[in-house]
């Protein structure tokens, strides 16, 4: 992986102070990646996942910061998330089960962090024919698996700022 920019490691007590204002805890391998990183912009990189009985092809070029005094952090996200979901017109069930870790072009990149997605990534498929039903789709089932599954791609390094528009 070609690392664009890092964010400075985060402090364990501002995890915890994090986890504690949501209330759930994160899990040991996004933890153990934000203590090293505390988010990451990369190269434009692939990943694969079979939906609807096809292979799709993904790209993503960061991995959020839980907080970095910047935009875009995964706290700041965490608290629009459910705003965000009702106003642009899709829907998670049991939304308050994930937070938002990266984006995807027109999808999004959760982490479970409670019950049965917990620790488990997840691919958000925001555009659907419907355009009401949300589709959720299992990527890996931890942050390590999610992260080997990432190869480098041709696509062209674009401004970070450009994901977010």
């Amino acid at each position: 992986m070609k690392i664009k920019t890092k964010n400075a490691p985060l402090e364990i007590n501002k995890i915890e102070e994090f986890e504690t204002n949501y209330g759930f805890k994160i899990p040991t391998e996004f933890r153990n990646f934000l203590l090293e990183n505390n988010g990451i912009y990369f190269k434009p990189m692939l990943f694969d996942l079979e939906v609807q009985n096809e292979i799709t092809t993904f790209c993503t070029n960061s991995i959020y910061s839980i907080h970095n005094n910047k935009d875009f952090d995964i706290e700041w996200i965490r608290s629009l998330t459910r705003e965000n979901i009702e106003q642009n017109g899709f829907y998670i069930n049991d939304s308050d089960c994930f937070i938002f870790i990266a984006p995807e072009y027109d999808n999004e990149i959760y982490l479970g962090i409670k019950g049965k997605y917990y620790g488990k990534v997840y691919l958000v498929d925001k555009v659907n024919e419907d355009g009401i039903e949300t589709k959720l789709h299992l990527i890996a089932n931890n942050f390590s698996e999610f992260l080997n599954m990432l190869r480098e791609s041709d696509i062209e390094p674009y401004d970070e700022n450009e994901v977010f528009n």
